[in-house]
């Protein structure tokens, strides 16, 4: 998803991009880095290490019985963390050229 925001930057100018996807990168980062450490606490608020691992399986009408596991939360968090700074320092670095 990050590339794809960046190859729009790179077709078209920062001030439509912006106007059309009022994006703030730094609310992006904190909310990763808040996903992946709650996700991390989930273990210690039971008395286990942090970053255990849980899981359980789910029935959804149209698609199944499917799995979701907490790493999927902290992925998903760090994917945000990281995906935000790298689009945060790209841009910073082309406003100043």
């Amino acid at each position: 998803m990050a590339t794809s925001i960046l190859l729009l930057y790179v077709t078209f100018d920062q001030r439509k991009v912006n106007k059309i996807l009022p994006i703030d990168y730094i609310k992006w980062i904190a909310a990763g880095i808040l996903i992946s450490m709650l996700t991390g606490l989930i273990g210690t608020v039971v008395g286990l290490p942090f970053l255990t691992q849980f899981f359980d399986y789910f029935y959804l009408p149209f698609f199944g019985e499917f799995e979701l596991t907490t790493a999927v939360l902290f992925d998903l968090g760090i994917y945000l963390g990281v995906g935000g700074a790298a689009l945060l320092i790209i841009l910073t670095i082309a406003e100043d050229i």
